[in-house]
């Protein structure tokens, strides 16, 4: 089968970004162009580039493609797009790779145990975590340490699951963190963490307030990075969050390291017992480009197919 194929291909241009460029037709079997021009994808570092392009130029190559697989029978069609979506994965593994890993370990708190008393305490909706002297070990959230106390009150936060009041994402399972445990005690939580000295570092975390005891309720918090003295101290207070709405606030703050170990630390600065909800915290290199998640991928995949099926139509139409 011979169709009009304009060939498209992408173009290598240094380290950082892929070009796409136009080729002259050529009265070429469209079947083999089009495996030719995936065949771009998997071995060509250019199509690697095309992150450092933009997500544009990534969707308008893989359009482009798309565009053509309609000319082909169902079979070959079938085996193409198969091969764009596993390529379009390669691709974020390895943009994954680049990014290099979130610094911060359980910056959801989704990952937790339950010991019990007198470690911590569960209501159902939330689970109470003290600090010492209740809790010497303070490993029940993973990745995170509880210190200090206020008189004789062990400091403590409220592991709170979403079922009670949204977490950030709002997903069935996940948790937020609210920094004010029982009233009168305060929360202070920490995490240290690997760093280059004389990098720059984006902190990032959203935060919210538990909207208990009811509407104007409110609560404030500190943070504070380290390494060798001060990094980044601010505080901030959230309120009026509601069950129905808790309107999350994005934090993002850079820091430059100047140490090898940097440590995260949240304070609340009440202790009414609804504080601050603290939520997806992370660190990562500044400038860090965000990477899909691999459900994101498929959702690529679906929305080019969708679009390039409404190019074909008008197409077809004319």
């Amino acid at each position: 089968m011979r169709g009009r194929v304009e060939r498209w291909r992408v173009r290598h241009m240094g380290a950082s970004r892929g070009v796409v460029e136009r080729v002259p037709a050529k009265s070429i079997p469209v079947s083999d162009e089009c495996y030719r021009v995936v065949g771009y994808f998997a071995p060509e570092p250019a199509f690697l580039a095309l992150l450092g392009g933009g997500l544009a130029d990534l969707i308008f190559v893989c359009l482009k493609i798309l565009q053509e697989v309609f000319y082909l029978d169902s079979h070959q069609r079938r085996i193409i797009v198969k091969k764009l979506l596993a390529s379009l994965a390669i691709v974020f593994a390895f943009a994954a790779v680049d990014a290099r890993a979130d610094l911060i370990v359980n910056g959801s708190f989704d990952s937790f145990v339950v010991t019990g008393a007198p470690l911590d305490a569960d209501f159902g909706g939330f689970i109470r975590y003290f600090g010492p002297p209740n809790n010497p070990t303070n490993t029940e959230i993973t990745g995170w340490t509880i210190s200090g106390q206020n008189g004789s009150i062990p400091n403590n936060v409220d592991l709170v699951h979403t079922s009670f009041y949204p977490s950030f994402t709002g997903a069935p399972g996940s948790n937020s963190l609210d920094m004010e445990g029982a009233i009168g005690a305060s929360g202070v939580i920490s995490q240290s963490f690997a760093t280059t000295p004389g990098e720059t570092y984006t902190l990032s975390f959203e935060y919210a307030n538990n909207p208990q005891p009811g509407p104007g309720s409110s609560g404030t918090m500190n943070v504070l990075v380290t390494g060798t003295g001060t990094l980044l101290t601010q505080n901030v207070t959230h309120t009026g969050s509601l069950f129905t709405n808790m309107n999350y606030t994005l934090f993002s703050q850079n820091f430059v390291a100047n140490s090898a170990t940097t440590k995260l630390q949240f304070e609340a600065l009440t202790n009414s017992g609804f504080g601050i909800a603290l939520d997806a915290v992370s660190v990562n290199l500044a400038g860090t480009p965000t990477v899909p998640e691999p459900s994101s991928v498929v959702l690529l995949g679906s929305g080019l197919l969708g679009l390039a099926g409404f190019a074909r139509r008008r197409f077809l139409q004319k």
